[in-house]
Parts: C-alpha cells; structure tokens; sequence
C-alpha cells in the first residue's frame, strides 16, 4: 500500500511542534511517511520538500506555523481497517473456531492479529468489546516454540496470563482475554471465539 493511500493531506502548512515524536533529515517524502508507518504512536508527519526534512508527530495540536512544511495525517481507516503504526486492524464479532477465523481473515487479504509490543497489544483489546477473541500464535509444531498461526514466525511478544502456558501437547493456540492476558487453549473446532485481523502497510 503506497503512502498515497495511507496518509492524505491535511491542508494545513501547520505543523505540531509540541507533539514531535522524532525529527529525521535528508530523506524523501516517500521515506518520511514509511517512518511514520513504523512508529506505533506516529498519527502523522510534516515534510519539507526544500529542506528534506521530515517531522513525526503523535498529537493533531498544531502549535506552531511552519509554511515549508506540509502536513500528511495518517488515515484512521483503510477498506473498514483502522490504522495504528504501520498495521491496519478490523474487529469481527463473529465467534468462530480458529481454522475459519484463519480463513475469514486471509479472504479479506489480512492475517489474524498478532501483537508484537505491549503497547499494541492495549490496541487489539480496545477493538473489542468481547470478552475472548483468538489472537495468532502457535506451537503446534515445536512445544514450546509458539509462532504465528499464519505465517510461522516466530512471536517476538508475550503476555501470558499466570501459570500459562501450560497445556502441553493438548492446548497449542492463543486466546486474548478481557484482561489482555494470554491463555493457551486447543486448537480444535470445538471452541469458537471473536477475533481481530490485520494488515501490515507498507
């Protein structure tokens, strides 16, 4: 997905200086806005087309003029996605076993969520209203080694409730609480949960 379509012009030559989360030169529009995309808490950037200069920014309070710049804000949606960093979530309230919210989420050319800090996991639970949804992750293959249930990469983030993981060989897939914390469950067909999907930008 091109920064076209991500970010849309704000049409302000203001920028938020107060609210400036990194400051970053001597790179292309283009570039600026992939950094934005990086940063989990980046709603936006000024660039200078002059200068090459490219400001992140995590507030829509603008402080100060700045007629060299110009404003790009990240669109809050995408095709029904909302956008947080450089990812695009869609909550379904839709309890499903975990093979068919694998596959509902790959029909709509995304993956089921997979928080990977624990800022975005706060994200994926303030999408939902239910009480558990299925979250990617798997160890089906290797005990103990837990990847995503997609695409088999390995998760570089946890946030296991107290004592899990503990299912052994018969609880090999994830389920997010209310609470945030993660529980290993089976992955059979026989249980059905809400889940969220998301896209990766680019």
């Amino acid at each position: 997905m091109s920064y076209q379509m991500t970010f849309r012009d704000c049409g302000t030559d203001m920028c938020p200086n107060d609210y400036i989360i990194k400051e970053i030169s001597g790179i292309s529009l283009r570039s600026c806005a992939t950094s934005c995309l990086i940063q989990f808490n980046c709603l936006g950037f000024c660039y200078s087309n002059a200068e090459q200069g490219c400001n992140l920014f995590n507030s829509f309070e603008v402080s100060v003029a700045a007629s060299y710049h110009r404003m790009y804000c990240a669109r809050g949606e995408i095709d029904g996605y909302t956008r947080r960093g450089r990812k695009a979530y869609r909550s379904f309230a839709s309890l499903l076993p975990l093979s068919d919210a694998i596959t509902a989420c790959a029909q709509d050319g995304a993956v089921l969520a997979m928080p990977e800090s624990a800022a975005e996991n706060a994200w994926v639970l303030s999408l939902t209203s239910e009480s558990t949804i299925w979250i990617s992750g798997s160890d089906v293959a290797v005990e103990g080694t837990w990847v995503a249930t997609d695409t088999g990469i390995a998760l570089p983030y946890f946030r296991w409730d107290v004592p899990e993981p503990n299912g052994g060989r018969n609880e090999n897939c994830i389920i997010m609480g209310s609470d945030g914390l993660w529980v290993d469950v089976p992955c059979a067909d026989d249980r059905a949960f809400n889940f969220i999907c998301e896209k990766t930008l680019s």
